[in-house]
């Protein structure tokens, strides 16, 4: 038997989601591909550090990515193959910090002036199937009121908007 169909029959036995199954073998042939199709049992803790090191220096995964790499490396190893890994040292990827975007009292106010509505009756006014519509006028009309302030209106990820039947 091959072992990636040993790594799914041990998956499976463990109860482990079908998506995580399906990444966790994604990472093995990587893992396999990356070191010239060797067997991992040819394969020791230098070549998992050199291959984590890869992720982080070379490809510029996150540290979350890194981390879910070497889960599924170390679950092949102790779970499929039945050996420890020990020493695994490399490279990590940078945990980044998220700075959330919060406008200042003084930027909403001059926002909510701009838009020309009393910010207590925002949200109460607007009926419930026009609030996507109104959100978007009222986005546009917001990054003009903050551009007439002197500020720079943050960039904004497309919403998806779910229609649910009546």
């Amino acid at each position: 038997m091959k072992l990636e169909e040993q790594l799914r029959r041990v998956m499976r036995k463990e109860h482990y989601s079908l998506r995580t199954e399906e990444t966790y073998v994604a990472w093995y042939r990587r893992f396999v591909l990356w070191h010239g199709k060797r067997h991992p049992n040819e394969l020791g803790a230098p070549e998992v550090s050199a291959f984590l090191t890869h992720l982080a220096v070379n490809r510029g995964v996150s540290a979350a990515t890194q981390n879910q790499a070497l889960n599924a490396i170390v679950f092949l190893y102790r779970k499929v193959l039945g050996l420890a890994l020990e020493g695994i040292d490399g490279e990590r990827a940078k945990v980044r910090k998220r700075v959330p975007v919060v406008m200042s009292v003084e930027e909403t106010g001059c926002l909510l002036r701009g838009v020309g509505m009393d910010p207590a009756g925002l949200v109460v006014r607007l009926p419930r199937r026009q609030k996507s519509a109104c959100f978007a006028k009222a986005t546009k009309a917001g990054d003009a009121a903050i551009k007439a302030c002197g500020g720079t209106p943050q960039p904004r990820r497309a919403a998806t908007v779910r229609r649910h039947a009546a």
